[in-house]
């Protein structure tokens, strides 16, 4: 850090670069100071809080099992006809489902699926919570608002989804679209992530852009501030040790 030791003798530092980097370290505080404190509060929530058993609510549900009998998936493929540019098979609360680009198909009947009501929903999100709460009734909602300002969003933009709450510490949410597939689970632990996550990487849309310009920014002005501050840290131990070495000197003498 631009600083020579002479043995014997003191410890000397530019004094030339103590005044610009006393300011520039002054300046780059008012900068990166919220920011930092983002990262360090962030960085301790990901290390401190469970990511799988909490944040992800596996100690809370089960992910539903999927069963199916080949030959049915066979059979319903055969007799879809619409054409195929995309296929999926998923378990639902009417059994596994095929889904195409354009339509959904039960397995168990061969036929199209049609959307479930709200005690099929219940029904199967209670096969599936394994926490210690019970369950609210399924509520369907055409539009799930965004959490935190909107900068947290549950299920990605979805809509028309049927909401099963329950009442637990975390505030465990699990969320089915019309034909009763398990789309997401949620709670308040994954919102809290969610969101110092965003502030973390300074990506407050999707939250996945490690690379954006304004993170780049910060983590150029927050290196310069620890350089700064270093520059400042081994001129204040020069002139204490300057100080010292003459008190010594005037002591001999």
């Amino acid at each position: 850090m631009l600083c020579l030791i002479n043995l014997p003798g003191r410890i000397k530092a530019p004094m030339s670069l103590l005044k610009p980097a006393r300011k520039l370290h002054k300046i780059l505080s008012y900068f990166v100071f919220i920011q930092v404190t983002l990262w360090i509060v962030g960085g301790a929530y990901f290390a401190l809080v469970p990511f799988k058993p909490l944040v992800k609510g596996q100690d809370y549900y089960q992910p539903p099992a999927l069963t199916a009998d080949p030959l049915s998936v066979s059979e319903t493929i055969r007799f879809m006809e619409t054409p195929l540019e995309s296929l999926s098979i998923s378990p639902s609360a009417q059994g596994p489902l095929l889904k195409t680009n354009q339509s959904v198909f039960s397995v168990n009947t061969g036929h199209e699926a049609l959307p479930i009501d709200k005690d099929a929903i219940a029904r199967f999100a209670q096969t599936l919570y394994t926490g210690p709460g019970s369950l609210k009734p399924p509520t369907f909602l055409d539009t799930i608002e965004p959490k935190v300002a909107g900068l947290v969003d549950e299920v990605g933009g979805r809509r028309e989804l049927w909401l099963v709450e329950a009442n637990d510490g975390p505030g465990t949410r699990l969320y089915f679209d019309a034909y009763g597939t398990l789309v997401t689970v949620r709670n308040d632990a994954w919102v809290g992530f969610d969101l110092l996550w965003k502030l973390h990487i300074m990506d407050y849309g999707e939250g996945e852009d490690f690379n954006n310009p304004l993170l780049m920014v910060f983590s150029v002005s927050a290196l310069l501030f620890a350089l700064s501050g270093c520059v400042l840290a081994i001129g204040g131990l020069r002139q204490s040790l300057s100080r010292r070495l003459t008190r010594r000197r005037r002591a001999r003498g």
